[in-house]
């Protein structure tokens, strides 16, 4: 079943290797997850939730600025919808929460995704969520040929 709901998407497990806390997820969980993020780039006709917060803890209380959206259209939609309710915000007249916010809102309309340190485009990202789902789709296959038992 297809995740609809970023707050659905999975935890993981965290392990540490060579000294690195890493999460690890299962084959299912991969391809969910890179279901989830490139139908909500490739702007879903699917209702999804998506749902972000930002606190800025370097003030005292710390502050937080959240927003949360349900419909169809993906991430163009969701960026919409927060624009729409926060289009007084420059990037630099909210509180450091909400300046947040207002920077990803910026990377977003003008493509400025970052994935391990790389910076890509929309198009770019979309193809490595579908080459990330082709390649656990592969090795679900093998794993399943390697369990059937032989004749």
């Amino acid at each position: 079943m297809p995740i609809n709901n970023n707050a659905d998407i999975p935890s993981g497990t965290t392990q540490t290797i060579d000294g690195v806390e890493q999460k690890l997820f299962s084959l299912q969980e991969r391809k969910d997850i890179a279901d989830f993020y490139k139908r909500c780039l490739e702007d879903t006709s699917d209702t999804v939730t998506i749902s972000q917060s930002i606190t800025d803890e370097s003030v005292s209380p710390a502050v937080t600025h959240s927003h949360s959206w349900t419909g169809t259209g993906g991430a163009s939609a969701y960026w919409a919808d927060w624009r729409s309710n926060n289009s007084s915000l420059d990037g630099s007249n909210g509180n450091g929460a909400e300046n947040g916010m207002h920077e990803m809102w910026q990377d977003f309309v003008n493509e400025n995704y970052q994935q391990d340190g790389v910076s890509m485009t929309k198009a770019e990202m979309i193809t490595k969520f579908t080459n990330e789902i082709a390649q656990v789709d592969a090795l679900i296959a093998a794993e399943s040929e390697s369990s059937e038992p032989s004749e």
